[in-house]
């Protein structure tokens, strides 16, 4: 050989040592880091959360919201309403920003734009003015069972009945939103909506559409033909609001672009567990006869009465969630006597 080559120490004697003190120094900060550093909030143990979700996964969330779920009533309150300017922020939707401009209400960060936005749903949405929907909901809720006897079991029946929940809930958030029932699912306006959902790129003829019909309230506002809706209440404070038209026009989509799947798809898992339980549904219906009789249709008066049907409606709402939209901490906060750091998803 030309040259020799020196022998190279032995890389592995020296490497052991070193990641033993590596992983010591880090131990021992973590250690000292949870003595005296902020209480974050607990987590699950281990890193594999998934595997005890594979079977009996309620009786899991159970014990898991006791220590580290959130699954309460009171907690849901405490975090997201008396906590509410805390904990109202939303994560970043790419893909929301990219197609609504963070105009839609699911993807807006915490301010005032946002309280606004709120300010407007809560004028009838709330809990405190959805009572005076209920004549209308009523109304609806009787065309919609008239829709669903009149089509028997045929060819084609499911996809019929899926567009006659479409058709009600659509009717129902018109009429909150804009002031208008819609009477069929061939109205031109359902078909242009429902085009502009299955191709949301089309932000642009999305603009257009809700610049129309909120246009088309405006116009019956200077009528005097105008029934009292959100879209009325809105354009009279917009001033008051700071929204441009296009902000205002998509916030008061919200309800019509936001609420017709969520909800006929709720009624349709409501449907599915009357299939899937047949004795929980003649539970039902032995509390409806009894209570309701066989002579009329039920009301909201009758609520109070029926607390089978009242638990069975809330146990199909809990077993199938339409949507989960997490919410976010813009900051640093403390609650719960733990620490929320910024950005940590609720």
């Amino acid at each position: 050989m030309l040259f020799e080559i020196a022998p190279l120490p032995n890389l592995l004697v020296l490497a052991v040592p070193f990641t033993i003190i590596v992983f010591l120094v880090l131990f021992i900060r973590q250690a000292a880091f949870r003595k005296t550093g902020p209480k974050i909030p607990p987590g699950p143990p281990g890193s594999d959360h998934a595997k005890y979700l594979q079977a009996d996964r309620w009786n899991v969330f159970k014990a898991w919201n006791e220590k580290y779920v959130l699954g309460t009533m009171e907690g849901a309150i405490d975090l997201l309403e008396k906590a509410g300017e805390t904990f109202s922020s939303r994560p970043d939707f790419v893909m929301g920003e990219f197609l609504f401009s963070r105009l839609r209400g699911f993807s807006m960060v915490y301010g005032q734009k946002w309280r606004n936005w709120r300010t407007i749903h809560n004028s009838h949405f709330s809990a405190k003015a959805s009572p005076a929907a209920k004549p209308m909901q009523e109304n609806e809720s009787a065309v919609l069972i008239k829709d669903l006897l009149e089509n028997k079991a045929e060819d084609g029946i499911l996809d019929r009945k899926h567009k006659i929940l479409r058709r009600h809930m659509a009717s129902t958030m018109f009429q909150m939103a804009y002031g208008r029932r819609v009477t069929s699912m061939e109205d031109p306006l359902v078909m242009e909506h429902d085009e502009v959902e299955e191709c949301n790129g089309l932000n642009y003829y999305g603009s257009q559409l809700y610049m129309t019909v909120m246009n088309d309230v405006k116009k019956r506002m200077e009528e005097g033909t105008q029934v009292p809706c959100t879209t009325q209440w809105a354009l009279e404070r917009q001033k008051e609001l700071g929204f441009d038209d296009l902000e205002l026009s998509y916030a008061l989509s919200s309800p019509w672009a936001a609420g017709i799947g969520t909800v006929s798809t709720a009624i349709e898992i409501a449907i599915l567990a009357i299939l899937h339980y047949p004795e929980a549904y003649a539970k039902v219906n032995e509390e409806m006869d009894r209570v309701v009789g066989r002579d009329r249709m039920p009301t909201f008066a009758d609520q109070q009465n029926l607390p089978y049907l009242d638990a069975f409606i809330k146990e199909t709402m809990s077993n199938g969630l339409t949507c989960i939209l997490m919410q976010m901490a813009p900051r640093d906060t403390n609650s719960h006597c733990a620490l929320f750091d910024p950005g940590l998803y609720v």
